[in-house]
């Protein structure tokens, strides 16, 4: 089996799992010999991020990476490109990945690489008060740092990852997008994104080109996006509570 979860895939009589779950409808896309009773697309939501919004936002850059490999490799070339007459950029990582994203800094005075925040409060604080949020990454299956800088009222620099452009595209378009250049082919069945410097120079400019007005507009635009995530999320659950009682009722459970 190409992951030790392929058994899954089995027809239902052979073995296989009655009901898959997707976060977005591209991931479900990936199992096409899944039929459509057997898969349910649940469109995700971070969590409540109990701070108050902020209008006063420090003219910087917050790059959650934490202990992501996916964050780590996309950091490394977000840092080697961050220009000097930028605003300066935050990244905060989990120990093991500092001196690795700090060597790819090369010393710019504008990047600055510290361990992640100590508590919940002091990383929501830090969400709410930046103005800007990198939420680049090489793969995702959903990106909880990015549905929390819609929530919290950050403009994210993003790449086109199938799960953001899904989530977040009707909002935001081309605004912030890093294209990516290229997939690398892993053991899964999506492919790992791959973006230029070229590509982070245009994303960060257009990003930070924008007027107060335009500004405004994309984060009440995320801000409404968010709360439909999260009455969806409900419905969608509910909607698999009930086919699962249903499978439950045809098997006899």
């Amino acid at each position: 089996p190409r992951v030790k979860w392929d058994w899954a895939l089995q027809p239902v009589e052979k073995g296989g799992m009655n009901l898959f779950v997707f976060k977005y409808p591209q991931a479900c896309a990936l199992f096409p010999t899944l039929s459509k009773d057997r898969t349910c697309v649940v469109s995700w939501r971070a969590g409540a991020m109990d701070a108050p919004r902020r209008t006063d936002k420090t003219h910087e850059f917050l790059y959650l990476v934490g202990s992501s490999p996916n964050k780590v490799r996309a950091a490394e070339t977000i840092v080697q490109t961050w220009k000097p007459e930028w605003p300066a950029l935050q990244v905060r990582l989990a120990a093991e990945y500092i001196d690795r994203v700090t060597t790819a800094a090369k010393d710019r005075a504008n990047v600055h690489c510290r361990l992640v925040y100590d508590t919940q409060e002091e990383r929501i604080a830090a969400q709410y008060a930046y103005k800007w949020h990198v939420v680049a990454s090489c793969a995702e299956g959903f990106g909880f740092t990015f549905a929390e800088a819609a929530q919290s009222g950050g403009l994210p620099l993003w790449n086109d990852l199938p799960v953001y452009v899904d989530n977040w595209g009707s909002v935001l378009g081309s605004c912030g997008r890093i294209q990516n250049s290229d997939v690398e082919e892993t053991m899964f069945h999506d492919g790992m994104r791959r973006f230029t410097e070229a590509a982070v120079v245009d994303a960060v400019e257009r990003l930070m080109a924008l007027d107060a007005e335009a500004e405004d507009k994309i984060r009440k635009d995320l801000l409404a996006l968010t709360k439909q995530r999260s009455k969806e999320f409900r419905d969608g659950w509910r909607d698999v509570l009930k086919r699962v009682a249903g499978i439950a009722k045809r098997n006899k459970c």
